[in-house]
């Protein structure tokens, strides 16, 4: 299972996903934004039902690769 269910989310958060949406474009606003970590952002897809997994990828871009990008 990829995501959770919608009974799954609706326990973990009383309020519906559109102020979850709202908080989270009005933090990602503030200087705070730097603060936050992967685990944030993977909280936040969990919560609006998305596949998790999916939100991380490897870089490909030959170019930033061979400029120093990290690869792993």
């Amino acid at each position: 299972m990829n995501t959770l269910s919608r009974a799954q989310t609706g326990a973990l958060t009383p309020t519906s996903a559109e102020d979850i949406r709202s908080h989270w474009r009005a933090l990602l606003g503030t200087p705070r934004r730097h603060k936050l970590s992967a685990t944030h952002h993977l909280i936040y897809q969990a919560l609006l039902g998305r596949d998790w997994r999916r939100g991380f990828t490897p870089p490909t871009n030959t170019r930033k690769l061979a400029n120093g990008g990290f690869a792993d």
